[in-house]
């Protein structure tokens, strides 16, 4: 009754990993190249308005029905993709931002100092406050979604993810989406609820890029009944 759902009589194997390209494979994995193919699924996905059949396995496959078989969406890199395309399109006046209770304060290397001083304006501009003095670290206000992260980690991943740039300015904002998507999406490995898993499906197809998350990686693919059967 109600979203009640019935797994296809399809056998799967519980070691088999869709996303793992092995060489002996080549032809019966050949569409996980195509993207244009992906992109044609995307479009067919984006067209229909009713609700997807949905199940999890192994808490990090995400299975939806399509127009010609199966969806195996990878819900860590789906939901990577879905909040780097959310922060990347934020701007100053529309974002919502929540100024901590006691500010997170902690110590920098002058590297780090003049990092941070660097990406200042980015950050203020996706929701973060933050004051630097003699090599420390003062966060003040953080976006929403991040009220609840270990703001000093997601801090070191932002610096991680930056360090190496040869040109910061060009680089700068999507660097820090990057890590911050990363530090906030799903991970594989937890099991997710009905409405979660519709929402990650709905929200990946109306992505610009669906096909493949902040990293490059393959977020999803199109397994056609001619390949199971």
């Amino acid at each position: 009754e109600g979203n009640s759902i019935s797994e296809p009589k399809i056998k799967l194997d519980k070691n088999y990993n869709p996303f793992e390209v092995k060489e002996n494979t080549k032809e019966s994995l050949s569409f996980l190249s195509d993207l244009g193919s992906l992109q044609t699924e995307i479009d067919n996905l984006k067209d229909k308005k009713k609700e997807h059949n949905l199940f999890q396995i192994k808490k990090t496959y995400i299975i939806a029905n399509s127009t010609d078989g199966i969806v195996i969406i990878n819900q860590e890199r789906a939901h990577n993709r879905i909040i780097y395309e959310r922060l990347i399109n934020y701007n100053q006046l529309s974002h919502m931002s929540q100024k901590l209770l006691f500010p997170s304060k902690f110590d920098l290397n002058l590297d780090e100092s003049f990092l941070l001083s660097e990406m200042k304006s980015e950050l203020f501009s996706l929701g973060f406050e933050i004051s630097i003095n003699q090599n420390q670290l003062e966060v003040i206000s953080v976006p929403l979604e991040c009220i609840n992260e270990n703001i000093e980690e997601l801090f070191k991943m932002i610096l991680m993810t930056n360090e190496n740039m040869e040109n910061i300015d060009e680089n700068i904002k999507h660097n820090i989406c990057k890590a911050m998507s990363k530090k906030l999406c799903v991970k594989n490995g937890r099991e997710l609820q009905f409405e979660e898993m519709n929402d990650i499906f709905n929200q990946l197809m109306k992505c610009e890029n669906a096909s493949i998350d902040p990293n490059g990686n393959t977020t999803f693919i199109n397994l056609e009944i001619k390949e199971i059967t």
